[in-house]
């Protein structure tokens, strides 16, 4: 065989060797930095990096109670309360961003309905309101930042438990002026699903139902311009499908517990999804924390199962535990 073929083969081949072992065989193992953290109980809050500290912002309280408040900690271990109640309402479920060196707040769902208002803060005590009512509709929204703008997909809702009666995608580059960017997705989102960017595009990952949650899919969906999406879809089933959270990771997206379990799923290209191994994990959970800190995974609270042999819906309680990757 001629030297300079077998020099290209072998490298070739052994690119493609590298290229795939980090995706191959990946084992997580989760350590527990507090059983019991400083900030209440909470569910379905705000998280975010900024300034080096993890953030958490807001949520729904063990009592049902929605809280504004606003922590910080730097190892998971110590809280530190920036502010007790914020002067935005208290909200569960708010879409969390860091823009232009500051943290965003954006709608989310308060006691007597969605939001659509937009406050921004630079040290998470202080926070400036940009808009009460901004044009997009109160509704559930998850939100990114992709080509130096910030993106809202979601849209208008009736009650918390339903699917989004059409899903819109908004952006803005201050806050202030929001276009939208398409009116109707080829897709609906609602708790089910997450929004994140990876190998340089927007992705919507999850388990995808139409407005009457009867038809459900494994597909996920990606865009550069938040007006053409494509779909990806797979045969297998979508490794979560209620209230989960994702993000990525050490050159992949993954899908973090939801619908009380405790896996850790990832893919390279949102058809196939594979569960890490671990011989460690935290407890079974769905509307928790994850995000990625340090060069580590994050799962901060949620809701657990109580101590019954089988999990059903209403057999809960709230956590306030954190835990993080090895």
């Amino acid at each position: 065989m001629n030297k300079n073929i077998l020099f290209v083969t072998l490298f070739v081949f052994t690119a493609m060797a590298y290229a795939q072992s980090p995706m191959s065989n990946i084992s997580v193992n989760w350590i527990e930095a507090t059983e019991k953290a400083d900030f209440p109980l909470r569910v379905d809050s705000a998280s975010l990096v900024y300034d080096n500290k993890m953030w958490i912002i807001g949520g729904n309280h063990s009592s049902g109670s929605f809280l504004n408040d606003v922590w910080f900690s730097t190892d998971g271990v110590k809280w530190n309360s920036v502010v007790s109640k914020s002067i935005f309402s208290p909200r569960t479920n708010p879409p969390a961003l860091v823009f232009k060196n500051k943290m965003w707040i954006i709608g989310g769902w308060a006691l007597m309905g969605p939001l659509n208002d937009v406050w921004f803060s630079l040290d998470g005590s202080k926070w400036k309101k940009v808009h009460l009512i901004a044009p997009f509709s109160p509704g559930d929204y998850k939100a990114l930042v992709y080509d130096n703008k910030m993106w809202l997909l979601g849209g208008k809702k009736i009650s918390l438990n339903q699917a989004n009666a059409e899903t819109e995608v908004w952006s803005s580059t201050d806050g202030l002026r929001w276009v939208k960017v398409l009116a109707k997705t080829p897709f609906f989102m609602n708790e089910e699903h997450a929004a994140l960017v990876y190998d340089n595009k927007m992705w919507v990952v999850g388990k995808g139902d139409d407005i009457n949650y009867k038809v459900s899919t494994n597909d996920s969906w990606y865009s550069t311009d938040g007006v053409k999406w494509t779909k990806v879809s797979s045969s297998e089933p979508f490794p979560a499908d209620f209230r989960f959270t994702a993000l990525v990771y050490n050159g992949a997206m993954w899908v973090i517990a939801g619908d009380m379990t405790n896996d850790a799923w990832f893919s390279s290209d949102g058809m196939k999804w594979e569960k890490a191994s671990t011989s460690s994990s935290f407890p079974v959970r769905f509307g928790q924390i994850s995000l990625v800190y340090k060069n580590q995974m994050w799962v901060i609270g949620g809701e657990t199962k109580l101590s019954f042999s089988k999990w059903q819906e209403g057999w809960t309680k709230t956590i306030n535990d954190v835990w993080h990757s090895l």
